[in-house]
């Protein structure tokens, strides 16, 4: 679907920036169905793309990531998740967290969104899986800062998980 593969693209196309790397569509994406075919179509897309990282790293959360101290994206992680009562009672949670960085305010995590429709709420509970993971990779022993945000592709918008 449309949302799946340009989000997909457009998480590569901010990386590539942020890093200063040339961005280029993985083979993958290239034969999904908005980016594949007429050359008007595709070019289109790929101009959303430049719009939407462009958009991203002129916001106050993309220049904070452009001047972190330290950046990773894509990251993957792997934590048990208890169901409270019992901590061996609990299941194997992967994710992949699509930004996350530090700068001198703590730890900062960033979910890419191309929802048509901005319902921060729907996100919560992935986010806070994606806070708690955050936290025990690199708070292990509790204080410092963790703050998430969604970040809306087709929009610009942001939105922050309450602490």
């Amino acid at each position: 679907d449309f949302a799946a593969g340009f989000g997909a693209a457009a998480h590569l196309a901010i990386e590539a920036r942020l890093k200063n790397e040339p961005f280029a569509l993985p083979p993958r994406l290239l034969s999904m169905p908005e980016f594949d075919g007429e050359e008007s179509r595709q070019d289109a897309a790929l101009n959303a793309l430049e719009t939407a990282a462009d958009s991203f790293l002129s916001s106050p959360l993309g220049k904070r990531a452009a001047s972190a101290n330290w950046l990773e994206s894509e990251l993957p992680f792997r934590m048990l998740q208890s169901d409270g009562k019992n901590a061996n009672n609990g299941q194997l949670v992967n994710g992949i967290i699509d930004l996350v960085f530090a700068d001198d305010a703590g730890i900062v995590i960033v979910d890419f969104k191309s929802d048509r429709i901005e319902e921060p709420e729907v996100h919560a509970p992935q986010l806070w899986l994606y806070r708690r993971a955050a936290l025990e990779l690199w708070q292990p022993n509790g204080g410092g800062s963790c703050r998430v945000f969604l970040y809306y592709l087709r929009t610009g918008h942001t939105a922050e998980l309450a602490a």
